[in-house]
């Protein structure tokens, strides 16, 4: 899959117009729809020309970051470089640390730990996720960024969701 696309959707809702920060590009968003899971968060204020979103403008989604620690509990007891991680450490624990850290072989800031991963007999646990509570979708050095296999398994997960059929109103 290719690399996800982060855009800026503005969307006119009740309250007024709105800048929503998503996993997804404004082409999908207005076809198949903006789903809550695919919505990073909202800007506090429309950006500038050429401005970069940073920390101070952006609120992240709840939503988002469910579903996102949702898929890595899911799939993350498949990934191969975690696999590989349990065989090599036995028991334990391995810490799934944010891709854009800037430093991964040394003291890892806790807005970019994941989450921890058990290990129990040089495997992955299912049910064996914990979920920093600490790490932050944007920081200085970035939105949050995942390893190839993981952001493969979140983007196949939101097209699904995306291109689930929708009930159909007043039915039920």
């Amino acid at each position: 899959m290719t690399k996800p696309s982060i855009a800026v959707i503005n969307v006119v809702t009740p309250e007024g117009p709105k800048d929503y920060v998503a996993l997804t590009s404004p082409d999908v968003a207005f076809s198949a729809g903006l789903i809550p899971e695919a919505i990073l968060g909202v800007l506090k204020r429309p950006l500038d020309p050429d401005e970069a979103i940073a920390p101070d403008n952006f609120i992240g989604n709840s939503v988002f970051s469910k579903f996102l620690q949702h898929v890595i509990a899911k799939y993350g007891p498949e990934d191969p470089d975690l696999q590989a991680e349990a065989v090599r450490i036995g028991k334990g624990s391995v810490v799934l640390v944010d891709q854009r850290t800037p430093t991964p072989e040394g003291p890892v800031p806790p807005e970019d730990i994941v989450g921890v991963f058990e290990i129990e007999d040089a495997k992955v646990g299912p049910g064996g996720y914990f979920a920093s509570p600490k790490h932050q979708l944007l920081t200085k050095n970035g939105f949050f960024r995942l390893d190839a296999w993981l952001e493969d398994c979140l983007q196949r997960e939101l097209t699904a969701l995306a291109t689930a059929p929708k009930p159909e109103r007043g039915a039920g």
